[in-house]
């Protein structure tokens, strides 16, 4: 969706395991352009929702978890 100058990605992050996980880095790439955020946390077998933002429209789009701890 497009939003002050750039396009806002939603993305949704699922831990599939029983453990809470925190500090989730999540990175977007679409053609020359990335997106960092980091969740603060994920319940063990739930999902969150994030937001990325791209100066132009990202698609498509591929995005990655490049980390986690434990709470």
């Amino acid at each position: 969706m497009a939003r002050g100058g750039g396009y806002i990605a939603e993305v949704e992050v699922s831990n599939e395991g029983l453990e809470t996980a925190a500090n989730v880095d999540i990175e977007g790439v679409s053609g020359s352009g990335t997106a960092t955020a980091t969740i603060d946390y994920v319940p063990g077998q739930g999902s969150v929702r994030g937001y990325l933002r791209f100066e132009r429209n990202p698609q498509p789009l591929v995005v990655t978890v490049k980390g986690w701890s434990e709470p």
